[in-house]
């Protein structure tokens, strides 16, 4: 099979999770193996790729963000896993001077 190319469409943006890599500090308290601390509402993301109609500006590739987490969509295609999250739940960008 070839390698297919994921192009955003209606104002969504292909993103990428910003994942922090902390390490778990041992308290030495059991937790259950599926525990998992609560998240933020917000997520820091990769900005990859957008739709046309987006109207964020300035945008472009690399570009970090600030998003609604509970509004970002999780796709499978195949054995890709794409994350997309359409405009309005950009809640600000992250722009380095």
């Amino acid at each position: 099979m070839s390698e297919k190319t994921i192009v955003p469409v209606n104002r969504h943006l292909l993103i990428e999770l910003v994942e922090n890599r902390e390490e778990k500090p041992d308290h030495g308290i059991l937790l259950p193996e599926d525990y998992a601390p609560k998240q933020s509402e917000h997520a820091v993301v990769n900005i990859l790729d957008w739709a046309e109609d987006v109207k964020i500006q300035p945008i472009e590739t690399g570009l970090r963000a600030i998003v609604d987490r509970s509004m970002i969509k999780e796709l499978k295609y195949y054995d890709q896993t794409i994350h997309l999250i359409l405009e309005n739940y950009v809640t600000c960008l992250v722009v380095e001077e």
